[in-house]
């Protein structure tokens, strides 16, 4: 993200849109060698090895490029913000999504 501000709206697209699309490689991955689930709350709530996996690297990779800013995870990652910022992952079996707010 050479020439753009940290944490400019500008630079946190580019970093959400590169961090998707390593995670959705990476889910794809998974799904073409064989998905394992499990149920959360329900019978229709259900998570996978590719869901878990996509939030691991997300959380590595926000980690690394933000490295103070929050994160809460629909799979359960959660960080506090030191910035009051944080980012919001929902990796989902078709797509990858990443949101980044300011939340208080």
């Amino acid at each position: 993200m050479a020439g753009l501000a940290p944490g400019s709206a500008r630079d946190d697209a580019a970093l959400a849109a590169s961090i998707v699309e390593q995670a959705a490689a990476l889910a794809a991955a998974e799904r073409r060698a064989g998905l394992d689930t499990s149920q959360k709350t329900s019978v229709s709530d259900v998570v996978t090895n590719a869901d878990h996996a996509a939030e691991a690297l997300v959380e590595q990779l926000l980690s690394d490029g933000r490295p103070g800013d929050g994160l809460l995870g629909e799979e359960g990652a959660s960080r506090p913000s030191a910035t009051g910022r944080t980012w919001v992952v929902d990796p989902d079996r078709k797509s990858t999504r990443l949101n980044s707010s300011h939340l208080p």
